[in-house]
């Protein structure tokens, strides 16, 4: 369990504005704590935090400037900085009911219900703050075409009968073999709060096992961190910043080294899914009879390369 003086230390921090040189302190608090330093990582994941629960504005900012430094790249500067900026530099309104919801998750074992456990620190959200992360993942590209647009739902039916190592094929096995459900989170954890947020929720949650085979990512608990930094670069998800802030608090604290490996495959990610067209729109019910390879070539999909090994152990 977090002893009382660093909650409160980290809630203090939180709570915080940034000043004007918010990326200059950002980026040099990433390259610390990709080299081992523990208080450089405590001050990155306050920015994710910031990201996941404060200023949806500020979100693709905060990941272009330190993905790019931790993977020692140019910063991609598809953000809006100058808002953003503005944003961090206020102080920010924390969720009502935000901390103890947060500190029982990262005092819990890491288990299957994390994903669930996460979830639902979303409706904590105020309706105001709602709408100003519908109005960020609106900013995405793709999401103006689906914003009215609510997905026909595939059953297990619409899996069955395709040819051999087709994506509807891989597709039924995924989730056959391992017992999973058509929608990867429980819908009613994350729709009911936003229209537009709903909209794109209810087209994540059946794609979700999807971007995974043919974006070339495991089921492995590492490959599950590292999609949602894939999924944060495609279209601004609420549920994936909150995961990723949520999974670097518990790691900085139970084991900094493998909250560094979590950090290294999440920068890589997002910068595979920055660089990956919107994956959202692509047709999915049309590619069912579809290989993999065919599926990649057609839409330029690349598959994920980590210097991080893939491991089926907890990460």
């Amino acid at each position: 369990m977090v002893d009382a003086e660093y909650r409160r230390a980290y809630e203090r921090a939180a709570s915080e504005p940034y000043g004007d040189d918010v990326w200059e302190r950002l980026t040099a608090a990433t390259v610390d704590a990709r080299n081992g330093d523990d208080d450089a990582l405590r001050h990155l994941g306050l920015a994710l935090h910031r990201a996941a629960f404060c200023c949806p504005d500020a979100t693709a900012a905060i990941y272009d400037t330190w993905t790019a430094a931790w993977l020692t790249q140019p910063r991609a500067d598809l953000a809006d900085f100058q808002t953003a900026t503005a944003a961090l530099c206020r102080p920010p309104a924390i969720p009502t009911g935000l901390w103890p919801a947060l500190w029982q998750i990262v005092d819990a074992p890491a288990d299957a219900s994390l994903t669930e456990r996460v979830a639902a620190l979303g409706p904590l959200i105020d309706e105001a703050r709602r709408g100003a992360f519908a109005q960020a993942q609106a900013s995405y590209p793709g999401q103006a075409e689906l914003a009215e647009e609510a997905p026909r739902r595939l059953v297990l039916a619409d899996l069955e009968g395709h040819p051999q190592d087709s994506l509807g094929d891989l597709f039924h096995s995924l989730i056959v073999d391992n017992g999973f459900d058509l929608d990867v989170i429980d819908p009613d954890l994350v729709m009911g709060y936003h229209p537009q947020l709903d909209v794109t929720n209810a087209h994540i949650l059946q794609q979700h096992e999807i971007w995974h085979l043919v974006a070339g990512y495991s089921t492995s608990p590492l490959h599950e961190i590292a999609i949602s930094g894939f999924q944060l670069a495609q279209f601004g998800q609420l549920y994936s910043a909150m995961f990723l802030a949520t999974i670097a608090l518990k790691l900085s604290i139970d084991n900094p080294l493998h909250a560094r490996g979590a950090l290294h495959v999440t920068a890589e990610a997002f910068a595979h899914g920055r660089q990956t067209r919107p994956m959202m729109n692509i047709p999915w019910r049309d590619e069912l009879g579809s290989s993999l390879e065919s599926i990649r070539d057609r839409y330029g999909i690349a598959t994920f390369e980590s210097l991080i090994p893939d491991t089926q152990a907890p990460a």
